[in-house]
């Protein structure tokens, strides 16, 4: 088996930003895998808020993971045959969120980051810039500790970029949650104060 990480010791903390950087292959699609919960190390454990998840059953470590961390991608992954509303909610109905008010929490993230006027538009009608941020207004929907993202401006202009880039910045810090973000771009590594470079299956810290 080929190696990716090696004896990695790291706590990642709430209401941090860190951005993950590193040249293709080092590892890092790994890490974000192993932090949210897609991927497990084949040796090691992942703590999250004192709960080692590798020994929690299944359902119980779905539901932190799940409930705790929002994921945005490089694209978005909307659901075509749903307006930018019913993105947004998707996420609870899937996790069997049965509370009254989604529909105005939903509402409520959608003018957040700024598409309220798309709110029953389909994808298709969409700018990528505008895609990206319903996928953010539903990674946002379970009040998550953590949010990571991994590329989330990769396919984006240079406006659309600096947009969705500074409102993953500002909401980060109004929510304090912790931010990490996977980039090779310099303008997102300069603005985030911790910057985590993998090399040789090793992480290397520096800080803004």
């Amino acid at each position: 088996n080929y190696l990716v990480l090696d004896d990695i010791n790291f706590e990642f903390k709430k209401g941090n930003a860190y951005a993950l950087k590193g040249v293709s292959g080092t590892g890092k699609s790994t890490l974000i895998n192993i932090l949210s919960g897609i991927e497990f190390p084949t040796l090691g454990n992942i703590y999250y808020d004192k709960h080692n998840i590798n020994t929690l059953k299944t359902d119980i470590k779905r539901k932190i993971l799940q409930e705790s961390i929002g994921l945005i991608f490089q694209y978005p992954y909307l659901i075509k045959e749903l307006t930018v509303l019913e993105n947004v909610i998707i996420k609870s109905l899937i996790l069997n969120n049965k509370k009254e008010n989604i529909k105005d929490y939903a509402i409520e993230l959608i003018e957040k980051v700024g598409i309220i006027d798309k709110i029953n538009k389909y994808p298709n009608e969409l700018s990528g810039g505008e895609q990206q941020r319903v996928s953010l207004a539903r990674a946002l929907f379970t009040k998550p500790d953590f949010l990571i993202a991994d590329e989330p401006t990769a396919h984006l202009d240079e406006k659309n970029k600096i947009l969705v880039l500074n409102l993953l910045i500002e909401l980060q810090q109004a929510h304090h949650m912790g931010l990490i973000i996977t980039s090779h771009d310099e303008m997102i590594t300069k603005k985030l104060p911790i910057n985590i470079e993998l090399h040789e299956k090793r992480l290397f810290i520096k800080q803004n």
